[in-house]
């Protein structure tokens, strides 16, 4: 079963990754250092790390190669040459 992986660009020149799995979460522990824990009903059930955005992309492919991941949360691959030209032409209808 993949495991839960989000990351994302939160502008200012840092990104966030989030993960549902305590081992991951040990891994960016040790890769990022602390982190936010996400808590419901008294038991832990997520993890936030906030790190420069110039280090997510090595994050990223160390907890690729190493778990089962499923990274369709991972925002930045998403974006293409087609989405920042429907950007631009918003911005200029506007």
């Amino acid at each position: 079963m993949k495991k839960k992986f989000e990351s994302w660009s939160m502008g200012h020149g840092d990104a966030a990754i989030y993960t549902e799995d305590p081992e991951i979460a040990k891994e960016l522990k040790k890769l990022i250092g602390k982190g936010s824990v996400y808590e419901r009903a008294g038991k832990v059930f997520a993890w936030q790390f906030i790190l420069p955005r110039t280090k997510k992309g090595f994050v990223e492919k160390k907890i690729f190669k190493k778990y089962d991941v499923d990274s369709k949360g991972v925002t930045e691959s998403r974006i293409t040459k087609n989405t920042i030209t429907d950007i631009q032409k918003v911005e200029v209808d506007n």
